[in-house]
């Protein structure tokens, strides 16, 4: 039986190099498992409409859709790595960078 001071590296599917990774950053128990909260929680449940982005401006979102188009290119200043693609729904379109 589990309780909240069982050793992590006691439970299935926690072998030891995950046990003392999770012991490293100070998770020891099942109880310490339980009572960890991320940093920052994401909500991927809601995407936000193309059309809907404009209201969004200074927050991250969750977009999906269709990839209509794709490609890499190398920049001519600074010789970097460029890809775009342009993602669709159906309220618009949104090219990405």
């Amino acid at each position: 039986m589990i309780t909240p001071s069982t050793p992590v590296r006691f439970l299935k599917g926690v072998g030891a190099a995950r046990a003392k990774v999770l012991e490293e950053y100070g998770l020891a128990t099942a109880g310490d498992l339980l009572w960890f909260f991320p940093y920052r929680y994401e909500d991927r449940r809601h995407p936000t409409h193309m059309a809907d982005l404009g209201h969004h401006v200074d927050e991250s979102v969750l977009v999906r859709g269709r990839v209509i188009s794709a490609h890499a290119k190398i920049s001519p200043v600074k010789r970097m790595k460029i890809f775009e693609a342009v993602l669709e729904d159906e309220t618009g379109a949104v090219k990405l960078v």
